[in-house]
């Protein structure tokens, strides 16, 4: 009776895994996601870039590393210039809600020099516009 308890149970969990494994293997990180949305002409998604702050903050207990890796992405040489101002883009939301002010308005500058786009100046009127300027 408890062999078979046990036995039912490891084929419970097995299956569990088996369907779950997928699954799991699948799901995009919060920064692939951004990645991949830069690439379009769409808007930012302001939900994906909060998720991507908040991987990083519990993820890797900090937002430099992450930043490097869209500071490397936007540098590549095969980027559009939208695509580079998309993540400039992102990058300067990523500091100012860390409240790095003068850093957020830096990477918008940046991105505004490779494409002045419609999310560029509004996080620039919407930054100014919070810090009273």
């Amino acid at each position: 009776m408890i062999r078979s308890r046990r036995l039912t149970l490891l084929v419970a969990i097995g299956w569990a895994l088996g369907c779950a494994w997928p699954l799991a293997a699948h799901a995009a990180s919060p920064l692939a996601e951004v990645l991949k949305a830069s690439t379009g002409s769409a808007r930012l998604d302001a939900d994906a870039i909060r998720a991507v702050y908040d991987d990083a903050i519990v993820g890797d207990g900090g937002i430099e590393r992450t930043l490097k890796r869209l500071s490397v992405f936007a540098g590549g040489p095969n980027r559009s210039s939208h695509q580079r101002a998309n993540l400039h883009l992102v990058i300067a939301h990523i500091h100012w809600r860390h409240g790095d002010r003068a850093a957020s308005l830096a990477a918008i500058e940046t991105a505004m020099d490779h494409d002045e786009t419609t999310d560029g100046l509004l996080l620039k009127a919407r930054l100014l516009d919070v810090a009273g300027d």
